[in-house]
């Protein structure tokens, strides 16, 4: 059993061999996913450029992401295990085997990390429409309607929109 290591940069650089190169490409089909499992959208590449992780949207995928995401090291490693269909729980089970920190202080950074991601339009699955019913796409991003009022693009507004506060 691997030993639980405090960030990723106390991992044995296996991780860090990994980022020398591509991470990953995600080029998933349209499958359908199962009830509450969100995806990468087609298209995201995970990059290692001059010592940042970047995501960054190719081919179709510009079309619903402007920009690359830039990733600390702990982030990157929740995002790949995201290369297949994942739920919040399956994120946060696959984290307790790397991380050392209690299980609600990691679910809290993987609800931020995959609010951001959807914010972002990284994301997408029943789960993700789910989570941003209340939320519309304007000029500047994505913004979440409370009351008939544009309440805010910040994920904690976001947040109590659905209630997950």
């Amino acid at each position: 059993m691997e030993e639980k290591v405090d960030s990723i940069s106390e991992k044995n650089g296996n991780i860090e061999k990994k980022n020398a190169q591509i991470l990953q490409v995600t080029e998933k089909s349209h499958s359908k996913m199962k009830e509450g499992y969100m995806r990468l959208i087609n298209g995201i590449r995970i990059k290692k450029i001059a010592g940042q992780t970047l995501m960054v949207p190719t081919g179709k995928a510009v079309s619903k992401v402007y920009q690359p995401a830039v990733l600390n090291s702990d982030a990157a490693v929740l995002v790949n295990m995201m290369t297949e269909d994942f739920t919040v729980n399956s994120i946060v089970a696959q984290g307790m085997n790397i991380f050392r920190v209690d299980e609600a202080i990691l679910r809290k950074d993987v609800e931020h990390l995959i609010n951001q991601l959807m914010l972002a339009g990284m994301l997408e699955g029943e789960e993700v429409e789910r989570r941003l019913k209340s939320a519309m796409t304007t000029l500047s991003g994505t913004a979440v309607v409370r009351e008939g009022k544009i309440c805010s693009s910040e994920t904690e507004c976001i947040k109590r929109s659905f209630g997950d506060c």
